[in-house]
């Protein structure tokens, strides 16, 4: 892994290390689960089904790719 691989595995570390990173997502999750609840359409339910999936799926590979970055400089 170059020095520059590192590096910027190391701002993604920083930055889901961040309590404000675990607050953003948090609140991003409870306005989209408000808003499923308001709503009456069940497309505008699924679309925001998916869109909350899909913050799952940056979060976990933002925590994968600062888990190899943890692996490697403590290896």
């Amino acid at each position: 892994m170059t020095e520059q691989e590192i590096e910027s595995l190391k701002i993604i570390r920083d930055i889901v290390d961040h309590r404000m990173f675990n607050a953003m997502v948090s609140n991003m999750r409870r306005e989209i689960a408000d808003t499923m609840l308001a709503t009456e359409k069940e497309e505008d339910r699924d679309r925001l089904y998916s869109e909350a999936k899909a913050i799952d799926r940056l979060v976990g590979e933002l925590t994968k790719m600062a888990n190899i970055y943890r692996t490697n400089v403590n290896a």
